[in-house]
């Protein structure tokens, strides 16, 4: 699993559904590879018609109770439908209200809300989800990163390359440590399955997770960059690359 996001070369394509351990080892696989010229070297490319989607397994190592920073690259096919959203990254196992909260923890997508685009983040206690969004509208087929530093405070800063998009407050002041699987491109359990409407549609890469409120200038500093994958409060880190 090497490569950022930023580099230029041919890539190669993965579809279907993949499982990762919290290193970046690719567990399993299903359906084949294909490579095409790209903007990046590797990436992990979902098709929100065919249900794509990655996740890691439930482990200890995954257990994100407080506060924390999740980094992606992303590169959207296409923005989504009316009241349709494309999830980034999300631990997340129950729709909202139907009174199973105890399987949901942390989610990012991007929405069209009522023909307004938005970056949602949410956030679970194991008892009740609070989220937010900011406005954003990126442009199809255009790489972004996109990064959220939450904080037991209640609050979380939303980045876009290293700019800060908006602030969010009310949120949850502790994570659910829920039992499910961190998913890449779907909302987490068969949730997307039922709605249709929350698969990923593009190319996502360098899925970052950090136990740490990152600040600006710490985003700023390796967002474009390749880590080495033992940098301090570094949590799990997905190159797809392999």
């Amino acid at each position: 699993l090497t490569s950022a996001a930023a580099t230029l070369a041919s890539s190669t394509l993965y579809t279907g559904s993949y499982e990762y351990n919290s290193i970046g080892n690719l567990l399993n696989k299903t359906e084949a590879t294909t490579t095409v010229g790209g903007a990046n070297s590797h990436s992990i490319s979902f098709d929100t018609t065919s249900h794509q989607y990655a996740y890691a397994a439930t482990s200890s190592s995954l257990a994100i109770i407080g506060n924390f920073t999740l980094e992606a690259w992303v590169k959207f096919a296409s923005l989504p439908a009316t009241n349709k959203a494309y999830t980034i990254v999300a631990k997340w196992g129950a729709p909202t209200g139907t009174g199973s909260s105890a399987r949901n923890a942390f989610a990012l997508w991007m929405e069209n809300s009522a023909g307004n685009y938005d970056l949602y983040f949410a956030t679970n206690n194991g008892t009740t989800q609070q989220g937010g969004s900011v406005n954003w509208t990126p442009t199809a087929n255009t790489w972004y990163h996109v990064a959220v530093a939450y904080s037991t405070a209640g609050t979380s800063t939303i980045f876009i390359n290293g700019a800060i998009q908006g602030t969010l407050s009310g949120l949850s002041t502790s994570i659910n440590n829920a039992n499910v699987p961190t998913y890449v491109g779907q909302y987490g359990e068969g949730i997307s399955a039922n709605n249709g409407d929350n698969y990923m549609n593009g190319l996502v890469d360098e899925v970052r997770i950090y136990i740490a409120t990152r600040t600006q200038s710490a985003i700023q500093s390796d967002y474009d960059k390749e880590l080495n994958g033992n940098e301090s409060n570094l949590k799990a880190y997905w190159k797809f690359n392999n």
